[in-house]
C-alpha cells in the first residue's frame, strides 16, 4: 500500500508501514464522536499520551473509503465537538 495522507483540522487520515488506515484526532471528545461513527468498521481504538488520539483501521478498508465516511461528518459539528475542551 502506498502511504497517504490527508489532513483536515483537528483529524489527520493517513497510512502507515503496517498497512493500516490511521486516523488521528487531537481532542478526546472529538475521538468519541469519530469511533462512535467509525463503530461499523473493524478497528482498534488507541488513546495515546501523545497529542493525537488514533483509531486503526484493518487494512481491508481502502484509504478513500475511510476519507468519504470522514469528510461526511458536519464540519460544524467537529468543530462544535472539539471547541468542548479547548
Amino acid at each position: 500500500m502506498k502511504e497517504v495522507r490527508h489532513e483536515q483540522p483537528h483529524i489527520i487520515i493517513e497510512s502507515n508501514s503496517n498497512k493500516e488506515i490511521v486516523i488521528g484526532i487531537d481532542d478526546c471528545e472529538l475521538f468519541d464522536l469519530i469511533e462512535e461513527y467509525s463503530i461499523k468498521y473493524t478497528y482498534k481504538s488507541q488513546p495515546t499520551e501523545a497529542r493525537y488520539y488514533k483509531i486503526h483501521f484493518i487494512n481491508k478498508y481502502r484509504f478513500e473509503t475511510l476519507l468519504r465516511a470522514i469528510k461526511r461528518i458536519d464540519r460544524n459539528e467537529i468543530e462544535r465537538v472539539y471547541q468542548l475542551n479547548n
